[in-house]
């Protein structure tokens, strides 16, 4: 116990670990930047880094202490919580985000004559998910002004909208559409499910960045009123970190009941501590091909803790927000992305503004050039950056699997929102505790940099 005890410090160090204190300087392939070592004279301010508290890593050292480090009482707690939160019957702990939709995918049980609807600024796991499914997959144009997809956009591309169940065609193959929260700030999800009147539309929310946000109409985000499942992550570097994690929101007990299987390898019986005498003897029965996906009571443990301070870390977070704004008001032409109403930012993405803007491959390639200019600068400031995303279809991966892409195709032509957001679009460093004076030193630096590279009026 005193060892445990006196490894307090040591303990908050080690979850700190995904400190990312440099970044390269060219755009990254994923959320995440790999390490680079910054000039010594100057203090690094990393792109991200979970906030660990005192509390947190008592939280985690009372866990450690008890007889059960996994499928217990907090984790159970942790998801109590989250109901509470986003006022939903449902809620299921999984072992990372990624682990969470790949599930959520599974327990709607589509075939392979299904379609999934993926916007194409997002991280792997949201299509990645539907492609391990051999679903058929249609990646979505974005806006180049918010990365999220355009409702006006949807009501072209989707099929059968407004469609009466008594005129939807009976051997209609079942859809799924997988809209992301970018960033933290909220998709209008209470539009998208009026506008979608599909008896065989799923619509899963990929929130990983949102947790603890709401919609405009002041309903939280995870409350499934306007989708059938909300995905959320636990990442060290979101806004309540668990290390990894995740969690999928529900109002369907039939969805909820087939997740509990798909986290527990397949098996019938879930809760085996609440079984009889009798049931406990039952021969255990794999039902449906899964893995063993849950999360541990340290890292539940850590959620929990973080989650008692949710009113802080959102005023924080806005605050920060709206400090980067008036930083860079008159000061450049670079602007940080709109926050839309009720949304709890998890990262602070700024767009480049050239003097001219438009979808020539000359132009995007010369702003790309100058993107990869400022963030090496910035690197060698100290300033770690990112970007979100790669868009999928630059993927290998996505390249061979999707025949929409074609040969050789001229993306700026079939993706022309996603392609100038991801040219012109990059992350600055957010996390709790960045101060107000680090701020400053970035804006400062960033305008410098954007002055060097011939992106500024």
């Amino acid at each position: 116990m005193c060892l445990l005890r006196s490894s307090c410090k040591k303990l908050q160090f080690n979850l700190g670990i995904f400190n990312l204190s440099s970044q390269p300087s060219t755009p990254l392939h994923s959320d995440l930047a790999a390490e680079s070592a910054p000039r010594k004279e100057k203090k690094c301010i990393p792109y991200a880094k979970p906030h660990i508290t005192e509390d947190d890593c008592n939280a985690v050292l009372k866990v450690l202490n008890s007889t059960q480090i996994t499928r217990g009482n907090v984790t159970r707690a942790l998801e109590n919580k989250i109901t509470e939160l986003c006022d939903v019957p449902y809620a299921i702990a999984f072992s990372s985000g990624s682990s969470a939709l790949w599930c959520s995918v599974v327990a709607l049980e589509c075939d392979r004559t299904s379609k999934a609807y993926v916007p194409a600024n997002t991280f792997n796991a949201t299509a990645s998910c539907a492609l391990a499914q051999q679903l058929d997959i249609q990646l979505l144009d974005v806006s180049a002004q918010t990365g999220m997809l355009p409702l006006e956009t949807l009501k072209d591309i989707i099929p059968l909208s407004h469609c009466s169940k008594e005129n939807y065609p009976t051997t209609a193959s079942k859809q799924i559409l997988l809209p992301v929260h970018y960033g933290g700030s909220i998709f209008d999800m209470p539009s998208l499910s009026a506008y979608l009147n599909i008896p065989d539309m799923y619509i899963i929310e990929d929130a990983a960045q949102a947790l603890g946000a709401s919609y405009a109409n002041g309903e939280p985000v995870g409350c499934c009123r306007y989708s059938d499942l909300t995905v959320f992550s636990l990442h060290a570097i979101k806004s309540f970190a668990a290390g990894e994690g995740g969690i999928v929101t529900t109002r369907c007990k039939d969805l909820f009941e087939r997740l509990l299987k798909l986290r527990n390898s397949g098996l019938d019986l879930q809760q085996t501590e609440h079984l009889t005498s009798e049931q406990k003897l039952t021969p255990a029965n794999v039902a449906v091909l899964s893995c063993n996906f849950h999360l541990t009571e340290m890292q539940a443990a850590l959620a929990l803790s973080q989650l008692d301070r949710i009113e802080e870390k959102r005023q924080k977070r806005i605050q920060l927000y709206s400090t980067y704004r008036e930083a860079f008001y008159k000061r450049s032409s670079s602007t940080m992305l709109p926050l839309v109403e009720n949304s709890l930012p998890c990262i602070a993405p700024i767009a480049l503004t050239p003097a001219v803007i438009c979808n020539e491959t000359k132009f995007l390639d010369n702003i790309q050039r100058k993107k990869r200019k400022i963030q090496s600068l910035l690197l060698k400031d100290g300033i770690s950056t990112a970007v979100h995303y790669t868009p999928l279809y630059r993927h290998s991966l996505y390249q061979d699997k999707l025949p929409q892409l074609g040969n050789n195709p001229k993306l700026n032509e079939i993706f022309p929102g996603t392609e100038l957001f991801y040219h012109r679009t990059l992350s600055l460093p957010f996390f709790d505790e960045l101060s107000k004076e680090m701020v400053h030193r970035i804006v400062e630096s960033f305008v410098r940099a954007e002055k060097k590279s011939g992106t500024n009026r």
